[in-house]
């Protein structure tokens, strides 16, 4: 019995430690450059107006399970045409994989796109987040 009383504290202490180690949130991977190149950019959205700016962007999984959400930002352009050509090619001078950035205590990956003002974002969405939680950072 007294083996018993013993080692109670100790189960409790490696009980605990799991518990907290499986509530700690993983540091999140972001999608490859090369995952995000060959998905592309499909959809444009005017941020704002004036001066007329534009997102581009794309949901996709990626090389993982999770689904991600994918922006090139602000593109001024004088119309939407325009301003999804001039994200594709920015998106194929890219060369620098992304890194985990928090905003607003959310992790997400920025990446480097060589020119200025404009910035690109990726961001995992939770089931049912969709557009509402990205556009959050379409604006930062």
């Amino acid at each position: 019995m007294k083996k018993i009383l013993r080692s109670i504290p100790f189960l409790c202490l490696f009980v605990l430690s799991f518990n907290a180690s499986a509530l700690t949130p993983k540091e999140i991977t972001c999608p490859s450059l090369s995952a995000i190149k060959a998905e592309g950019l499909s959809e444009i959205g005017v941020i704002s107006y004036p001066p007329l700016a534009f997102a581009a962007f794309t949901f996709s999984e990626y090389d993982s399970e999770d689904v991600w959400g994918f922006v090139i930002e602000p593109i001024f352009a004088d119309s939407d045409v325009k301003a999804m050509e001039e994200a594709k090619s920015i998106l194929s001078q890219m060369s620098s994989e992304g890194v985990v950035i928090k905003i607003e205590g959310e992790e997400v990956c920025k990446y480097e796109t060589n020119v200025d003002g404009v910035e690109a974002f990726a961001g995992k969405l939770e089931f049912g987040a969709g557009i509402q939680k990205f556009s959050r950072f379409l604006k930062k």
